[in-house]
């Protein structure tokens, strides 16, 4: 279970795999499901409503908080410990491309 960085969204995993992501102004709850096909050990989200899980089928999904569209997911080579996003880096150096969180 996390909350977003502004506190509107709340998301929750399911021992299923599933997600689920609740809008506080709203009051709505919003299920996604076959984001994972085990249990959802680890939620966190960056300042840009991206939210990174990570579950014990060793993937880890990149969702769009407010679409709920999945942007990005990858296998890991063993069951996950822990799981953090950076924010995107705004430097007006960098160029502003879909995919560049980095995550540790």
């Amino acid at each position: 279970m996390a909350w977003s960085k502004n506190g509107l969204y709340l998301a929750m995993g399911t021992a299923k795999g599933n997600l689920m992501i609740y809008n506080c102004r709203e009051r709505k709850k919003t299920p996604y499901v076959g984001k994972h096909t085990k249990k959802v050990s680890f939620a966190v989200w960056n300042k840009d409503h991206v939210l990174a899980t990570a579950g014990l089928d060793r993937t880890v999904s990149l969702t769009d908080g407010a679409t709920g569209e999945t942007m990005s997911s990858f296998v890991l080579s063993a069951d996950p410990y822990d799981l953090c996003v950076s924010d995107k880096k705004d430097d007006g150096y960098s160029k502003n491309e879909v995919g560049t969180e980095s995550i540790a």
